[in-house]
């Protein structure tokens, strides 16, 4: 290791000394050492009071594997980089101008990664520096502050900036700031400072007296309100819709669960999930009834001519032949009539099937009241572009058909899911609430378009949203954020996060820094985080179902007991019921029960469906047999045993600590790739969610550094 990270206070004696410090930035063709490598080396040697002693600064020749990139960030040209002296060289005066001095950088673990592969490439092995994280350190003696990037904390001191980007620039920038940084924290600091006269303080702002504490529904206090919380208080007691912007850990719940008691007003309460549902009945008052949004719709039905349709929701997956066989879309002559004979012969019943499900599909996640062309324009894609006119007036034709026929009370036997009977019910224009009521929106960020606008109509409520955009991670579900759609008299943020201290709320305000986000979240002061690896981690986050799977099999090998944060006797009855149609018998699975045999359901999936996709590739990738031995070994979930999780369950969950599975690795740079600049950002919320959950210690690996 390169440097030993230490907190600025532990060394800040030193430089108000005469001791001098050494300043260091590096510029680098990439963001990982396992990919990229680096160009320059910037140093400065400085005291106390600021001034630069001595000052060292190269290009440099990686060496073997050097790909020149980020020219257009730091704009040091090839060129001039194959003309540089080795690498091993400089690290070698590098090692030498450092000496026994104290290494500060802005962002260390940065620098520390890249020197520590760089210097093992080299051959050479000094002993590890002691080192200090301005960034670090920012984040804790600089608030309010819209971010602790160097620029910005340097303009915070008053420090000039003189180029940014390039190593010796930069570190002589660092030098200064740390210099601030540290005379900010050797300053006293007043339990009770004084204000001058007349001067308007946040307690004569916002005098806390006149706010009600927190209590639970037995009458004993519960917390301190925050100043965030008590300006959502006053929104909540005067005119107009909230938004709350609300991010990972900083007490959502809580702050809902403090309006209610603050008002006797009927509150609905619309949870993403049953389980947030049953647990918000527990903490919130007889005024309030919390439900999920399918729910409502589904009680609301069951009384009504619709009610026999919900029987069957339990009725699995139909193959497409079944489907296309019910439409009329085997008739070949009857798609070469509605369409044309190249389409007849270009698009087969199957595909015709599939198309008209897939649009009936994104109409129940629209606002749209009537099955519409756009629906289809996600299928058609796949259709060459000189077929697609005709191909959408057949698939329109056809998926108004499916769409008939799977809302008719009378056919028994035509499965139907959950977002049918929603769209069934929000097509009623229903109300919700009694006029002059509260409606509570957890988890805005997951609302689809369907809902969204339903939500929108309910103009006789007064409503809260609260969510965050960065935590969006269910598109592929049909959730659409519907947060900077949804337009209120108030936008308030809840910052400080109280599930982990200022270690974690660092890796994921890089996050959020990529992901453009409006604010960014306060470590709980009273809580000590760490960045470290754990032998027995209490969670261990997964990308992929296929990775949850890997990581069980590498903790059992171990002879560790471990629990899935699934339904294991579901997953179980699932891989009985592949072996049964691998044998040639009927399935038993409510997700298999309509398939003839296992070679179908492998169609079902190729052809685009993705429901089974997960499913059927963990039998492919494990067998059963194996499969089954592995989850019949899981115990339940339960205190102190470790569970293994995707980030997607994972969400609205927290652990003492988690460690963040290596199906991670490469995910983002394979995004770039191939999916483009939404699943870029679906990789990085995802990633935000993954490193939040923990509260004490965090195994971040790749995800350290976005």
């Amino acid at each position: 290791m390169f440097c030993e990270v230490l907190a600025l206070e532990a060394v800040a004696s030193e430089l108000r000394g005469k001791t001098e410090f050494v300043s260091l930035d590096i510029e680098t063709t990439g963001l990982s050492p396992k990919s990229a490598r680096i160009i320059e080396i910037g140093a400065v040697r400085f005291n106390g009071i600021g001034k630069i002693t001595k000052r060292l600064s190269s290009i440099v020749l990686p060496g073997p594997g050097y790909v020149h990139w980020c020219a257009h960030i730091h704009g040091i040209t090839e060129a001039e980089v194959r003309k540089a002296p080795p690498i091993a060289g400089v690290l070698s005066e590098l090692i030498a101008f450092i000496g026994d001095r104290v290494v500060v950088a802005h962002n260390l673990s940065f620098e520390n990664r890249f020197l520590t592969e760089e210097l093992m490439a080299a051959g050479l092995s000094p002993a590890p520096f002691r080192g200090i994280c301005t960034y670090r350190a920012a984040t804790r003696l600089v608030k309010g502050s819209a971010n602790h990037k160097l620029g910005t904390i340097a303009a915070h001191f008053g420090v000039k900036q003189e180029t940014a980007h390039r190593a010796l620039a930069d570190a002589e920038t660092c030098a200064q700031v740390a210099v601030k940084l540290v005379r900010s924290a050797m300053e006293p600091r007043a339990k009770n400072p004084q204000p001058a006269p007349g001067t308007k303080t946040a307690s004569t702002r916002r005098n806390k007296s006149k706010y009600p504490q927190p209590r639970n529904l037995d009458g004993s206090t519960l917390w301190s309100p925050s100043r965030e919380q008590l300006a959502i208080y006053d929104a909540f007691h005067s005119e107009g819709d909230i938004k709350v912007l609300a991010g990972a850990g900083t007490g959502k719940t809580s702050t809902l669960q403090y309006l209610a008691g603050s008002s006797t007003t009927p509150i609905t309460y619309l949870a993403y999930n049953q389980s947030i549902a049953r647990d918000a009945r527990g903490k919130f008052g007889q005024h309030v009834a919390a439900s999920t949004i399918h729910s409502l719709a589904f009680q609301s039905l069951k009384g009504q001519a619709y009610g026999p349709l919900l029987d069957r929701l339990n009725l699995g997956f139909e193959p497409t032949r079944l489907i296309a066989q019910r439409l009329g879309a085997t008739d070949r002559s009857l798609i070469q009539g509605l369409g044309s004979a190249d389409l007849s012969a270009a698009c087969g019943p199957h595909e015709i099937a599939l198309m008209a499900m897939e649009t009936v599909g994104q109409f129940c996640q629209s606002d749209s009241t009537e099955i519409l062309r756009k629906h289809a324009s996600k299928s058609l894609e796949r259709m060459p572009a000189s077929l697609r006119k005709d191909a959408g007036q057949v698939v329109l034709l056809f998926a108004q058909e499916y769409w008939d026929q799977v809302v008719n009370p009378r056919n028994k036997h035509i499965p139907i899911n959950h977002d049918h009977y929603l769209k069934l019910w929000l097509l009623s224009k229903p109300k919700i609430g009694a006029p002059g009521g509260v409606l509570f929106v957890d988890e805005a960020q997951d609302l689809s378009p369907a809902v969204t606008g339903f939500l929108k109509r309910q103009t006789h409520l007064k409503k809260v949203f609260v969510g965050d955009s960065n935590q969006a991670i269910y598109g592929f579900a049909g959730g659409a954020d519907a947060l900077p759609s949804i337009k209120t008299r108030h936008e308030l943020p809840l910052t400080i996060s109280w599930r982990f201290g200022t270690e974690i709320a660092e890796v994921a305000n890089k996050w959020l820094t990529v992901l453009g986000a409006k604010h960014f979240l306060q470590g709980n002061p009273d809580r000590v985080s760490t960045l470290k690896r754990t032998s027995q981690p209490a969670a261990i986050l997964t990308r992929t179902n296929d990775g949850a799977l890997y990581e069980l099999l590498e903790v059992q090998k171990q002879g560790k007991q471990v629990a899935l944060q699934m339904d294991t006797a579901y997953v179980l009855d699932f891989i009985k019921s592949a072996e049964q149609l691998k044998a040639g018998r009927r399935a038993t699975h409510p997700l298999l029960r309509n398939f003839s045999s296992w070679n179908e359901v492998q169609e079902f999936v190729l052809r685009g469906r993705s429901d089974l996709t997960t499913w059927f590739s963990m039998v492919e990738g494990y067998g059963t047999k194996h499969l089954t031995e592995a989850i019949s070994r899981t115990v339940p979930v339960a205190p102190g045993i470790p569970v293994i999780s995707t980030a997607h369950k994972a969400k609205g969950l927290e652990w003492k600590s988690v460690q963040i599975s290596q199906d991670f690795d490469g995910a983002l740079e394979l995004a770039m790739q191939r999916g483009g600049d939404s699943a870029v950002v679906d990789e990085r919320r995802l990633a935000y969610v993954a490193v939040t959950r923990a509260q004490d210690t965090l195994a971040a690996a790749s995800l350290k550094n976005p």
